[in-house]
């Protein structure tokens, strides 16, 4: 019973869509009124290692526009496992508040969304529980522009930033803010870590892009 009351506050805090192809992960459950400014931390389990010198790790990075749509989590996460990722960073996923869910076919799900509307978000889908989720080391819901997650390894932990950038037509103080944010962020990761930034970087190259503004 208290457990199903925790979920139900978790569930009003964190508002997803009604989709039973989503659950949420009660083992890393953020607690009720708990800030984005709390990094969760997880147990490291010992010999779990995410880089290998002989493994190929795979990532990507996409705007997915909305996941707040019923069905839209499960044709990701099938694109997901067509191109045998390991990390998939997603941006604008507009879900709201931040906490970590499980998939019917048992990909994790860590997200960091706006508090209180549908609007911008990231998240990171990791590849099933028994592999690069356990070397989760611990996640940080930043905003709902910035998230990072900390990976365990035997010869260098890995840290990966997945982030969605404001556009040029932004206010000047947004951006300021964000990449002043991102700075700070980054500088906070170990130096002997492997460090990798993703995300919606709003950027044009090419025609167009004369004044080099974006």
């Amino acid at each position: 019973m208290i457990d199903e009351l925790m979920r139900e506050c978790h569930r009003a805090m964190c508002e997803l869509p009604d989709d039973s192809f989503l659950s949420w992960n009660t083992g890393i459950m953020v607690d009720v009124g708990q800030s984005h400014k709390d990094p969760c931390n997880l147990i490291k389990l010992p010999g779990a290692s995410l880089l290998t010198p002989k493994a190929t790790l795979r990532l990507g990075c996409w705007n997915v526009r909305t996941l707040y749509q019923i069905g839209r989590t499960a044709n990701v996460t099938r694109e997901f496992r067509n191109y045998n990722l390991d990390i998939l960073g997603r941006s604008e996923i507009q879900w709201i508040g931040f906490g970590e869910l499980r998939t019917a076919t048992s990909e994790s799900i860590l997200y960091s969304g706006a508090e209180e509307e549908h609007h911008r978000g990231v998240g990171l889908i990791l590849k099933k529980e028994e592999h690069v989720r356990k070397m989760l080391l611990r996640w940080n819901p930043v905003n709902k522009r910035i998230m990072s997650a900390c990976f365990n390894s035997c010869y260098a932990k890995l840290t990966v930033f997945q982030v969605y950038t404001p556009t040029n037509d932004a206010d000047d103080k947004s951006k300021e803010e964000f990449y002043e944010q991102l700075e700070r962020e980054v500088e906070t990761t170990p130096r002997h870590d492997v460090l990798i930034v993703m995300g919606d970087l709003i950027a044009n190259v090419g025609k167009g892009n004369e004044d080099g503004r974006r």
